[in-house]
């Protein structure tokens, strides 16, 4: 029978799961969100800054409920947004209780406005700095931001205003909630973008990424590396032991050594059920797309190849100089005890925070991270002769989640690193030489 692309993605993420993992995975309390194409992530480049903001890009978004890894929301607007709706239990008073809903509300829209208005003045900045490189940005605020001044002070009086009734209502129990809500706040907490403090970090944007790749990430849009930069101030995380593991695979690098794999995909290997990787049972690998495509030099989504492959003879070997683990989490401005505690005492109008289209239904754990992988594939006659055919009229090819060549899209090498041989039915890939460690899937804690 032969292997459709949904196959070859199950067989795939059963590989890499078994891999990473080493067998060993909490299904009941965790899930896996798939990358289903290269997302190339300066993770450790030289200036930390600009590796802080892609760590913070990865650290604070929250992937749908699915397999594959999209967007759906941010983790900080999301907690900040559920403390706001903490329901502590005071004294039942209707009438406070409904000025209380309306100020959560005002609250709510006041500081989606302040963020709106902020990203605006970011880029406003940005705009202004290349006519005026020494503007730094407290001076562009006081001379040019009156926008995102009354927008934040609209914002601290309804903060203000909604502090005041809940301590009301509450007594001295509002207090540690009051402190929750300072950490993530817009003043001294990790939304702060004027002044550092122990819950924000400073990230570098702009800067132009290492070997002219361009780091993206779901949901944004590729563009062309831009040499200026801005230093910015954003919600800190750490990304744990992942500049030990770099040197180590650049020194691997260095020698030529890629010792971990082969991860094999034949017509007999092993194949998880979803629920394996934390899913519902009726959950498929039809979220990942085509496995095997090919893109013209300007298209940002690829052609299919064909829909099926014949399991005789097929094998895909990935090899990776590096492969691992590493756990990402945001400082001291999050508290994971306030969930536990109150997901159940919230206030009537709450949002959606949990279940499959909460916005605070996952929380990113673990990333898996590649460095230098090398392909082999082998197929068999037919099945190679049309992809090669396919691949010389083509300018990317994609196998899996690696994109080769250069196209409209996030690639991994050139398409003169592809090498095929006739005489085994047989192409290869790499491994080629990086500065880019390779994002490959996140694991998120069920919440």
């Amino acid at each position: 029978m032969a292997m459709t692309d949904r196959d070859l993605w199950d067989k795939y993420v059963t590989q890499l799961t078994n891999y990473v993992t080493g067998g060993q995975f909490d299904k009941e309390n965790q899930v896996i969100c798939f990358a289903s194409n290269t997302l190339m992530v300066d993770l450790a480049n030289k200036d930390s800054k600009v590796s802080n903001y892609n760590i913070y890009n990865i650290g604070n978004l929250i992937p749908k409920c699915s397999p594959a890894y999209t967007p759906h929301s941010d983790l900080i607007g999301a907690y900040s947004s559920f403390l706001n709706y903490i329901d502590l239990g005071g004294e039942y008073n209707p009438n406070l209780d409904s000025q209380i809903n309306i100020a959560a509300g005002k609250l709510t829209e006041a500081s989606q406005n302040f963020q709106k208005q902020c990203s605006q003045t970011i880029q406003d900045w940005k705009n202004m700095k290349e006519a005026m490189p020494n503007l730094d940005w407290p001076t562009y605020i006081q001379q040019f931001g009156s926008i995102y001044t009354e927008a934040k002070a609209y914002m601290d009086s309804c903060q203000t205003e909604y502090n005041n009734l809940v301590r009301k209502k509450s007594g001295s129990d509002y207090q540690a909630l009051l402190n929750a809500q300072s950490r993530v706040g817009f003043t001294g907490g990790a939304r702060d973008i004027i002044n550092k403090n122990p819950y924000n970090m400073w990230a570098r944007v702009g800067t132009e990424a290492p070997l002219g790749c361009v780091t993206t990430l779901p949901g944004q849009t590729l563009a062309e590396p831009d040499s200026s930069y801005v230093d910015i101030l954003v919600p800190g995380y750490n990304l744990n032991a992942f500049s030990t593991a770099y040197m180590e695979w650049q020194a691997k690098s260095s020698r030529g050594i890629v010792d971990v794999g082969p991860l094999e995909i034949s017509g007999s290997s092993e194949t998880l059920n979803y629920s394996e990787f934390g899913w519902n049972t009726s959950v498929n690998g039809s979220y990942f797309g085509k496995f095997f495509s090919i893109f013209g030099s300007l298209e940002a989504s690829g052609k299919e190849i064909k829909s099926d492959w014949q399991p005789t003879n097929f094998s895909l070997k990935i090899y990776y100089t590096g492969l691992q683990t590493f756990k990402i989490e945001p400082l001291l401005w999050f508290q994971q005890s306030f969930i536990e505690n109150y997901k159940d005492k919230l206030f009537k109008n709450a949002p959606n925070f949990f279940g499959k289209d909460g916005s605070l239904s996952l929380l990113p754990y673990e990333i898996i991270v590649g460095f230098e992988p090398r392909i082999e594939l082998t197929l068999n006659n037919s099945d190679y002769k049309e992809l090669k055919s396919a691949f010389n009229a083509s300018a990317s090819l994609s196998i899996g989640p690696f994109r080769i060549g250069k196209a409209n899209v996030s690639t991994y090498g050139s398409k003169e690193d592809v090498k095929f041989y006739d005489e085994s039915n047989t192409l290869t890939v790499g491994p080629i030489k990086s500065q880019l460690p390779l994002l490959l899937g996140v694991i998120c804690s069920k919440l």
